[in-house]
């Protein structure tokens, strides 16, 4: 459902409540997100923001999340056209998200590899690293 959300049908709703709490990590916040939108003209309520899992994200998106258009308290909802009761404010999926952490982590092992077995010497060639088994 959430990779599908990206073609939901939108509809402008509006902000009924908003709340931002402060997280553990710095700069981290908790949102909570109470919305209404008109869906075949029946006014509908939602508080999905995201189908992401993490509660927790930077407090500067989680306040752009809630203060929406720029307009005071309107938001761009997507709904379920078979169901508008499932509604977000961000579509799609997070597994974009997932895909970025793994891809950085292993990254950062292979360039950890690269310089537990490779050196460079003063003109910037790269050579195997000797490793003498005097210790």
């Amino acid at each position: 459902m959430a990779s599908e959300s990206g073609k939901w049908p939108k509809a402008v709703g509006h902000r009924v409540s908003f709340d931002l709490r402060n997280c553990k990590l710095q700069d981290q916040a908790s949102l909570s997100l109470l919305y209404e939108f008109e869906a075949g003209g029946v006014i509908m309520t939602g508080s999905r923001y995201s189908f992401s899992g993490s509660s927790c994200m930077q407090t500067s998106i989680a306040r752009a999340i809630g203060n929406g258009l720029g307009k005071p308290g309107q938001l761009m909802v997507a709904y379920y056209p078979d169901n508008p009761a499932q509604s977000t404010i961000l579509t799609g999926s997070d597994d974009a998200h997932w895909l970025g952490g793994v891809i950085f982590f292993l990254v950062a092992i292979l360039i950890g590899m690269m310089t537990l077995f490779f050196t460079a010497d003063s003109k910037g060639r790269i050579h195997w690293r000797r490793f003498s088994r005097d210790a």
